[in-house]
């Protein structure tokens, strides 16, 4: 997975181990690009093909 900082436009590899990659997958996505920085804690919602950023206040 490549990552691009938002920042210094420096463009890393990085990568995530366990079943992430298979049930992102099965979820009906083969990558995922986020871009930009949330001002508030949030997290990716992924269900039935569809993606959504969502406020994690209520995890926090």
């Amino acid at each position: 997975m490549l990552l691009k900082s938002p920042i210094t436009n420096t463009v890393y590899e990085g990568n995530a181990g366990g079943k992430f990659g298979a049930e992102l997958k099965f979820s009906g996505f083969d990558f995922i690009i986020i871009e930009g920085k949330a001002n508030r804690p949030v997290y990716l919602w992924i269900y039935n093909g569809k993606a959504e950023i969502r406020d994690a206040k209520n995890l926090c």
